[in-house]
């Protein structure tokens, strides 16, 4: 039997909705190959079916019910964000071992995520994620990078990203020093 609060949210008030709902998502999981994905729709079917209001936000996103839609821009910026990560890692493979290891100590070389506050480049990342198209994934330095960084570093990146590879000079240039990332949080 469905709980009471489950009433609360207007895509799952009446039963013939959260019928339908429940259709659609397990139509989705049998299409799917994905054993994640179809973790996922299993989750998301028990959600409706029990009324865990707690997890309706994660039902209203893999069925596409969101009403706050990712501006463009911001899919931009994280797709742009993500390609210079890609475009650093490959670089740095083809430095020297020693040269490599160097900068990694002294740089900020990987992508750490976002943080809440930029919900919405957050959720576009996460959409990323979801649907397998994410580039790079999230390495913990420590700390975390943030928007206002991730911005620097695009706009030193913008000259060089139609070289190939990126030099050690270009990378140093580039990426967030680890102590400047300790000043910055001061």
């Amino acid at each position: 039997m469905m709980k009471a609060h489950l009433q609360e949210t207007p895509f799952f008030k009446m039963e013939k909705d959260r019928m339908k709902w429940i259709s659609i998502l397990e139509a989705k999981k049998a299409k799917s190959d994905d054993y994640e994905y179809q973790i996922l729709c299993d989750f998301c079917i028990h959600t409706i079916k029990e009324g865990i209001h707690f997890h309706y936000d994660e039902v209203l996103d893999l069925l596409g019910l969101r009403n706050e839609a990712i501006p463009i821009d911001v899919s931009v910026e994280v797709e742009f964000i993500m390609s210079m990560f890609k475009h650093v890692t490959k670089s740095l493979l083809q430095l020297t071992p020693s040269k490599m290891e160097l900068i990694e100590s002294q740089f900020y070389t990987n992508f750490t995520g976002f943080d809440i506050q930029e919900f919405q480049h957050l959720s576009y990342y996460v959409f990323l994620v979801k649907t397998k198209r994410a580039v790079i994934s999230i390495k913990n330095q420590g700390h975390n990078l943030n928007l206002k960084q991730y911005r620097q570093m695009l706009a030193k990146y913008e000259k060089y990203r139609e070289h190939e590879f990126l030099s050690e000079d270009h990378l140093t240039e580039i990426l967030i020093a680890r102590q400047s990332q300790m000043n910055f949080l001061l």
